[in-house]
């Protein structure tokens, strides 16, 4: 049908849309009529697919063997195997022989969506692995180290690709069948296997590809014992230059074979393959012993993130030890290249061969394939600085020719800090030691808590207070902690922690006639890992304080809410940033993104995390004032113009939009001024009508603003635990649909559980019309009166409207309700009435 005209291949497709039709004839030709279901006409394919009655959510319109023989009716040099070498709900591998060669076809299953030209997001995703695939396979057929591409089509269904077969299957097969066998492979064999893989990423590399999934999963082995990487379907472009890279948020690889950048921001290049190529070193010289083996994936991302890598086994080598630590360096820059990767695997295979028989009999055997693997210690060394993490403790070694601040760590003593000194006679090297919490450290147990563990939300305050309490003392110690972030915090019980990892500690110099160190600081270089935890004043220029140690307590108390808020969302969103990269880091802080709000967390908690993130470093609280707040009911910072957090008090804050209204000639008050300006594209939802349409602010639209924040109050109280989205002001419009919505008086629900006389004050507040609106005095009157009926406002209301509008106004306030006032201090009407703009009744 494929060489007839169009019209033609139509109208034959209607004669047998009917005979189908006709029950005699459908029994018979059927099985013939499924195979126009590949036809390259979707009108051919849409008819035949009614005639067969095929639903869109039934499963696969044509079976395989339907599928094979289409394709050998294309290809009369195909023959394929009736067995089924692999399969997955996407596609399906078989055996076959093509122009005399031994093959393997690889063909995509035909959906009844497909055949109605249809495509599902996964069925997409699925056929763009594929066409993928078979693009980088017919760019690299050059390399003798990748499958060899005999035919393929993307085109037209069914999408299938013809490669070379490879007897000996996936590198990980044969290496698991010859794990507990006397005769393993050879050691020469498998550092040759080693040079192909890391040659076939050396090419890509040239090509400026990145594979970003290789394992020895996809590693074919051929004859002759020839490794050809495979699974090029993940392959991505890279751009031009020393740190070029791709990035790819929505992907679905294996994670124990990614880089530190990989996990925390899907960044991957040359050097992320580097790192892959280390693990699969792990796998082939452990005769395909599965790496982390007994570790999920949360615990590799937590290990790996934390800078941990893999544990090298006793079977390993020296040289093969050094070589997987080059590929697992942290600082990607560092790791080493695969040019110097396949040279030193070469002169290494070379060693090997002249050593002969009796090296390669001493070799241990590897781990059986599935024991208890661990994982190795993480180690950081700068020179003046060494960082060991074993299973349960941290040893970190200082060399600092400050005795004073050896005698000052030695004095240390707080119930909420955990150190131990040990001091090397004769030497400036000092070893701070600090041990595993009972319950591990402090992040990891909150993220326990939201599993089910036995951290609960109430105890995080708890824990703030005693870390804060622990960051006052070391500054009247004079001490900056330098590397404060809930890692390096240890939970002892259920309602004590301590603040541990003091190795990157600094004593500040007092200044003459100075009691404190509020104002010192101290230059040192940022630890590599720490941009997320430190001030912009660190992360630019490496300047500790006193304020920087109070901006990292911020981003840790970000931290244990965001661990705790919800348990479906990754680990990995409940690092600081974990969006950015660690270079766009200090840009978004600069231009004031702060982290945002976890819904769990508390306003007044919010208001603390944002006075501790102040750009400046002079506006940021001390951490006494952190502590205080933390411990008591009645809280307030000693800073002249930070927040009052007091019980029972609210403050309006964030006054970075506020506009000054110019006074009219005559008038001595700014009731009637407006003043033009854009609306900011986040506040259409409490925006009054003129602001929304002409941007034109004034003391009524202030007053609309305010009857959304009445409706807000009430809205969380009724269902904001449970229904948390719909305390969003017009939460079911979009936001450039919001104002629209006011022409037709489309105004806010009432909440359950507000009152009617409340009710009444918001939709005052909410009148189409500015002059309409009450002035600001009118609402605090009718709030503070006991008898809300006999404020100006209600009065007005009952004026203006028929008995049968009144809803039940009997209701009064308790006489002991801090807001209300003696009807002495109340506003007075002539004031009230003053304030009310022309037009208002």
């Amino acid at each position: 049908m494929n060489n007839i005209s169009k019209e033609n291949r139509i109208d034959a497709c209607i004669c047998l849309f009917n005979l189908v039709k006709e029950e005699v004839c459908r029994e018979i030709l059927e099985p013939l009529s499924r195979q126009v279901l590949l036809s390259p006409d979707s009108y051919v394919r849409s008819l035949m697919a009614d005639a067969l009655c095929l639903k869109d959510n039934s499963c696969c319109a044509i079976t395989e063997e339907h599928l094979i023989d289409h394709l050998v009716t294309r290809f009369p040099a195909l023959e394929v195997n009736k067995k089924i070498i692999s399969q997955d709900d996407r596609c399906f591998i078989k055996k076959a022989v093509f122009r005399g060669r031994e093959a393997v076809v690889k063909v995509m299953y035909v959906t009844n969506q497909n055949v109605r030209g249809r495509m599902p997001s996964d069925c997409q995703q699925a056929n763009r692995r594929f066409i993928r695939e078979a693009h980088f396979l017919s760019r690299i057929q050059k390399h003798p180290n990748f499958p060899i591409l005999l035919s393929y089509n993307t085109e037209t269904l069914p999408y299938h690709l013809i490669t070379e077969y490879e007897s000996q299957g996936n590198l990980l097969q044969l290496l698991q069948r010859t794990h507990d066998q006397q005769s393993r492979l050879e050691e020469t064999l498998l550092l040759q296997m080693l040079i192909n893989i890391a040659d076939a990423l050396q090419y890509l590399a040239r090509l400026h590809l990145v594979h970003r999934s290789v394992m020895a999963k996809n590693v074919l082995v051929g004859d002759d014992n020839v490794c050809k990487l495979s699974g090029l379907h993940s392959l991505r472009p890279i751009d031009w230059g020393p740190l070029a890279e791709a990035e790819d948020v929505n992907d679905d690889l294996p994670l124990k074979w990614k880089a530190p950048e990989c996990l925390m921001e899907y960044h991957y290049s040359t050097e992320s393959d580097v790192w892959a190529f280390g693990v699969v070193m792990y796998e082939v010289l452990t005769l395909g012993c599965p790496p982390f083996g007994n570790l999920s994936d949360e615990d590799v991302y937590n290990h790996v993130t934390r800078g941990g890598t893999l544990l090298l086994e006793a079977c390993f080598e020296d040289s093969e030890n050094s070589l997987m630590k080059q590929c697992w360096e942290w600082k990607r820059s560092e790791r080493i290249s695969f040019p110097k990767l396949s040279s030193r695997l070469s002169k290494m295979n070379a060693d090997l061969k002249t050593a002969g028989v009796a090296r390669m009999k001493s070799r241990p055997y590897p781990h059986p394939l599935f024991a208890h693997v661990k994982v190795a210690a993480k180690r950081e060394d700068d020179g003046s600085y060494t960082m060991i993490k074993e299973s349960s403790r941290v040893v970190e070694k200082i060399r600092s020719e400050d005795e004073l601040y050896h005698e000052t760590l030695k004095k240390l003593s707080h119930q909420n800090i955990s150190i131990s000194i040990l001091l090397k006679r004769c030497s400036p090297e000092i070893q701070i030691i600090s041990m595993e919490g009972k319950f591990g450290n402090l992040k990891d147990y909150v993220l326990s808590g939201r599993k089910g563990g036995s951290c609960e939300k109430g105890a995080l305050v708890t824990f703030l207070s005693q870390v804060a309490s622990a960051l006052d003392y070391l500054h009247t110690m004079h001490i900056v902690h330098g590397n404060l972030r809930a890692e390096h915090v240890i939970v002892e019980s259920s309602n004590q922690v301590k603040v541990t990892r003091l190795g990157r500690s600094r004593r500040l110099s007092t200044r003459p006639n100075e009691e404190t160190s509020k104002d010192c600081e101290e230059s040192a270089d940022m630890p590599p890992d720490a941009t997320r935890w430190s001030a912009p004043e660190v992360i630019s220029q490496g300047r500790y304080s006193h304020a920087s140690d109070v901006w990292s307590f911020g981003v840790l108390a970000w931290e244990l809410f965001a661990a705790f808020y919800d348990s479906n969302i990754m680990p990995r969103q409940t690092i600081p940033y974990y969006n950015h990269t660690n270079d766009e880091i200090l840009q978004s802080i600069k231009k004031n993104q702060q982290l945002q709000k976890p819904l769990s967390c508390p306003d007044w908690i919010h208001f603390v995390i944002q006075e501790c993130c102040s750009y400046e470093a002079k506006e940021r609280p001390p951490a006494i004032a952190l502590f205080d707040c933390l411990t008591c009911r009645n809280c307030k910072w000693n800073g002249p113009e930070s927040p009052s957090l007091v019980a029972g008090k609210v403050q309006v804050v964030c006054l970075g939009q506020h506009k000054l209204l110019t006074v009219g000639a005559g008038e001595d008050t700014s009731k009637a001024s407006v003043l033009q300006e854009d609306m900011p594209l986040d506040c259409a939802r409490w925006s009054a009508p003129e602001v929304n349409f002409k941007g034109r602010y004034s003391h009524a639209s202030d007053v609309w603003s305010f009857g959304v924040l009445a409706w807000e109050l009430f809205a969380a109280f009724s269902s904001g635990e449970n229904l948390p989205e719909r305390t969003f002001p017009y939460h079911d419009l979009l936001d450039h649909v919001v104002g629209v919505s006011f022409v037709s008086n489309n105004l806010l629900q009432k909440p359950r559980s507000c009152p009617d006389w409340i009710d009444i004050i918001i939709r005052e507040c909410l009148k189409y019309q500015a002059e309409e609106r009450p002035p600001a005095i009118a609402l605090y009157d009718c709030l503070t009166c006991r008898v809300p009926r006999q404020s100006w406002l209600i009065k007005l209301w009952i004026q203006n409207h028929n008995r049968e509008e009144w809803p039940d106004l009997t209701i009064c306030q308790p006489e002991d309700a801090r807001h209300v006032l003696k009807e002495e201090c109340r506003p007075q009407r002539e004031d009230i009435e003053k304030m009310c703009q022309k037009g208002f009744d």
